[in-house]
C-alpha cells in the first residue's frame, strides 16, 4: 500500500472515530434528558396526588362528632366565640347575654332538608327543655329574600326560637363547612359538643343532662 492510500484509510478512521464519539454523546444527551424528564413528571404527579388528597379530606362530607363529657377544668373545653345578631324580628341579641344558660347553635339554611329534618329534632328539645337551654338557629345565607324565607320557614315548622341570618361572620368563626351543624355550648360559655349531620333528639338531650348534672 502506497503512502497516500494508508493516508486515506487513516484519515477515514479518525473520521469514524470523531463521528461514533458524537454519537455517543448525542446519545448520552438524550438519556440525560429521558431521566430528567421521568423524575419532573414523577414529582409533578407525587404533588398532584397530594393536592387532590387534601381537597378531598377537606370536602368530606362525612358527619363528625366532637364531645366531651366531663368538665374539669375551663381549660378543657374552647370558650365559645361571642357574637352580635339581628334575627328575623329584628331584634338584636348576643350571645354571652344568655351565659348561665345552655346554648344550642344550629347552623342551618331554609332551603337545606337535612336542615328541616334537624328542626324536627330541636322541636323536642325546646319543648322539653326551653327554661334552660336557648336555641340559636344561624342560616349561612343571606341575601334578598332570604329574611322573608326565614320566616315562612318559621311559621311552618311553629318554630319558638331566635332565627337569624349570619351578617357578622359567625360561621366562619365557628368553621362551619356543611349544615347542619349542632354546637352545644354549656351554662360558663365553653363548647362542649359539636356535630355535623342530623343529630337526634335523643343525643341532644344526653348531653344536655350531663351538663346539667355536672357540680
Amino acid at each position: 500500500m502506497d503512502k497516500k492510500s494508508r493516508d486515506r484509510v487513516l484519515r477515514s478512521r479518525k473520521n469514524q472515530s470523531k463521528k461514533h464519539f458524537i454519537y455517543g454523546i448525542i446519545i448520552v444527551f438524550c438519556l440525560a434528558l429521558v431521566l430528567i424528564s421521568s423524575n419532573i413528571q414523577t414529582k409533578q404527579d407525587e404533588t398532584q396526588q397530594d393536592a387532590t388528597s387534601e381537597v378531598t379530606q377537606s370536602s368530606n362530607p362525612t358527619p363528625q362528632n366532637t364531645t366531651s363529657h366531663t368538665k374539669t377544668a375551663s381549660s378543657d373545653h374552647p370558650l365559645a366565640q361571642d357574637f352580635t345578631l339581628v334575627d328575623i324580628n329584628g331584634e338584636k341579641f348576643v350571645l354571652n347575654d344568655f351565659r348561665g344558660r345552655i346554648v344550642i347553635l344550629d347552623f342551618m339554611g331554609a332551603t337545606c332538608k337535612p336542615c328541616k329534618e334537624q328542626v324536627i329534632e330541636l322541636k323536642s328539645i325546646h319543648n322539653s327543655y326551653s327554661d334552660r337551654v336557648e336555641i340559636l338557629s344561624i342560616s349561612v345565607h343571606g341575601g334578598k329574600g332570604m329574611n322573608e324565607q326565614l320566616q315562612s320557614f318559621a311559621d311552618f315548622y311553629n318554630v319558638k326560637w331566635r332565627i337569624a341570618i349570619d351578617i357578622s361572620g359567625t360561621s366562619f368563626e365557628y368553621q362551619i363547612k356543611f349544615i347542619p351543624t349542632t354546637i352545644i355550648i354549656d351554662d360558663e360559655g365553653y363548647i362542649r359538643f359539636r356535630h355535623e349531620g342530623i343529630v337526634r333528639a335523643q343525643t341532644l338531650t344526653q348531653e344536655i343532662e350531663t351538663i346539667l348534672g355536672e357540680v
